[in-house]
């Protein structure tokens, strides 16, 4: 698999959908992109990826996230930021606009549907996935780590790790497990008292 990062797998998922030919440049990380940012697409003079200028519909690409785009707010970051979805939405709208719109065939139903499956994925499995990548420390180490920097040259490949799952890891700062605690239970219904051990 080219890429491990999930907005780089839809991107390069939509281009395949597509049936156009394309090519994929591996960047050893966002700062090699030319957008700063992954996923980015570039197409004739285009680059396409936020902040690029490029958007389509009503979005404005220079303008922070909002709960629109939303992976950010999702997951509860404490300011609009761009994530890696983010840049995906902005790199597959350009995509429907100048390539080839996939859903154009779809009926109002089926438009529907899609729209429900993505906003699914978008709070459900994408944070799951991060959670998964960036959080769980045992996994980040065996396989995140490795697989996202061991390209960088030394010092990158020891300090951007860190700086990187850091930057994740204030994303989930409002979940409990996450900042070293475990959940409060939820108090109990009223008249009713639980059994502690």
């Amino acid at each position: 698999m080219p890429s491990v990062g999930p907005g780089s797998i839809a991107v390069e998922a939509y281009l395949r959908l597509t049936g156009k030919p394309f090519s994929v440049e591996t960047c050893p990380s966002e700062r090699s992109s030319p957008t700063g940012q992954l996923p980015c697409v570039e197409m004739g003079d285009a680059l396409v990826g936020p902040p690029a200028p490029a958007v389509v519909d009503e979005v404005d690409a220079s303008a922070p996230p909002d709960a629109s785009w939303g992976h950010g707010a999702v997951l509860g970051a404490a300011g609009p930021s761009w994530t890696e979805m983010d840049a995906a939405a902005v790199c597959i709208r350009y995509l429907r606009r100048k390539v080839y719109d996939l859903d154009a065939s779809l009926g109002p139903g089926a438009q529907a549907q899609c729209t429900a499956f993505i906003s699914m994925v978008t709070a459900k499995v994408f944070p799951a996935v991060m959670h998964a990548m960036w959080v769980d420390a045992d996994a980040f180490r065996a396989h995140t780590s490795k697989e996202y920097f061991s390209g960088l040259p030394f010092p990158s490949s020891w300090t951007q790790p860190k700086a990187t799952r850091a930057q994740v890891l204030q994303l989930f700062q409002h979940v409990p497990e996450v900042r070293g605690r475990p959940a409060e239970d939820p108090p109990p219904a009223p008249g009713r008292e639980r059994a502690r051990p």
